[in-house]
């Protein structure tokens, strides 16, 4: 079943008079009022969509101290986990040329047992999966990953992982836009309650504050 954005396209009479500077700021950029992808929802409240432009240039350029293949892993490994075909039609090519192997990626989308992974692969996927998957990351992944990438890698990651991509699926973003890419729509429905994770900045927080909650299916590769 196609899906259809819940909210309409943003219009100068439909988005808060207050922030009309912004939103006439960030449609002069593009040329339109974007009508896909996740900008597409956020614009309806300029100033929040102002402002998070800087921490996606932020998190998704060169200034974040994450690799490219780390950053291209985190966004696909979430787009599957959260059933985000958008996000995955307009990733995967990307993942594949920042060094993730076909097989990685293929086997990702189609929930089949993974390949041999790097080190650093690895580490993204087991923390990526129990923090989706449990809403907890357990202390043995929680430590590895903090040992391996440091605390500044492991503070990006976090964010990469559970901003960009779950606070907006609940709107129904449609694939339209990227589907020109030869990927085949996702098999295999996602994990049951991952949609109804609550209040996202609080589950960033915690899994650096307290992460002992016991693990529910964690590091199963489907």
């Amino acid at each position: 079943e196609a899906q259809v954005s819940r909210i309409p396209a943003a219009t100068r009479e439909s988005v808060p008079q207050g922030q009309l500077a912004a939103f006439g700021e960030m449609v002069s950029q593009r040329g339109s009022v974007p009508d896909i992808g996740p900008i597409s929802v956020m614009i309806n409240v300029p100033e929040l969509t102002r402002r998070g432009e800087h921490f996606r240039a932020y998190i998704r350029g060169d200034e974040s101290s994450l690799p490219l293949n780390v950053r291209e892993l985190a966004m696909i490994l979430t787009a599957r986990e959260m059933d985000c075909q958008f996000i995955w039609n307009a990733h995967c090519a990307f993942a594949r040329q920042a060094g993730l192997s076909d097989e990685l990626v293929n086997n990702l989308r189609d929930k089949k047992n993974l390949p041999a992974l790097s080190a650093e692969e690895a580490a993204v996927v087991d923390y990526g999966r129990e923090l989706f998957r449990t809403r907890k990351v357990s202390p043995p992944v929680y430590d590895a990953t903090l040992a391996l990438s440091g605390v500044r890698d492991l503070v990006e990651l976090t964010n990469l992982l559970v901003l960009l991509v779950p606070g907006l699926q609940h709107h129904r973003i449609a694939a339209a836009g990227v589907t020109k890419s030869n990927e085949p729509p996702f098999r295999n429905g996602g994990i049951g309650g991952i949609l109804a994770i609550p209040d996202i900045p609080s589950l960033v927080a915690e899994n650096h504050r307290n992460p002992l909650a016991p693990l529910r299916n964690g590091g199963t590769i489907f």
